[in-house]
């Protein structure tokens, strides 16, 4: 199960940075339909001010290691 969890994790990365395969594609959307709260999740990660919090919190030690202010 952990393993479909990384996989699934990995086609939503790949899906969001749009470098998903059509086969691909085709499985998260199988994966997307399979249950309610797979679509939830998919929809929950995929908002925008969620991708932007998760880079900030990515960059942030990067830009203080290089004292570079950005905001």
């Amino acid at each position: 199960m952990i393993n479909q969890h990384f996989y699934i994790a990995r086609l939503i990365a790949r899906y969001l940075s749009d470098e998903i395969e059509e086969e691909e594609q085709a499985e998260l959307t199988r994966w997307r339909n399979e249950s309610p709260e797979n679509e939830r999740l998919f929809r929950e990660i995929c908002k925008e001010e969620n991708i932007k919090q998760n880079m900030q919190k990515r960059l942030d030690p990067i830009l203080r290691k290089h004292k570079v202010d950005i905001y």
